[in-house]
C-alpha cells in the first residue's frame, strides 16, 4: 500500500482480523491502516491497534515497545481459540 496501489481485495477476507500498526513505521502510512479497515467489509471481526512511538523494528528488540506489540497479538490469538 505504500505505493498507493491496492494489491488485494480485502472484502474477500472472512476470518477474524487484527491490524497492528507502529505509529513511526515508514512502510505504512496511517491512511493505509484505515483503508484496510474500511475494505474488510466481510471479515468476521476486525481489531485495529496503533502502537504510539513504535517503529516497524520494535517487535525484534526487547524493549517496552516490543511488549506493546506482543500484548495485542497474544490477546487476539488467545481469543481466536474461543467463540468471538
Amino acid at each position: 500500500m505504500v505505493n498507493d496501489r491496492q494489491i488485494f481485495d480485502a472484502s474477500f477476507i472472512r476470518a477474524h482480523v487484527s491490524i497492528l500498526r507502529s505509529a513511526n513505521d515508514f512502510w505504512s502510512r496511517p491512511i493505509d491502516g484505515q483503508t484496510l479497515l474500511a475494505h474488510l467489509t466481510n471479515a468476521a471481526s476486525v481489531e485495529f491497534t496503533e502502537i504510539p512511538g513504535a517503529s516497524h523494528y520494535d517487535h525484534l528488540q526487547s524493549t517496552p515497545d516490543r511488549q506493546k506489540f506482543l500484548d495485542p497479538v497474544l490477546v487476539f490469538t488467545s481469543s481466536s481459540e474461543k467463540e468471538r
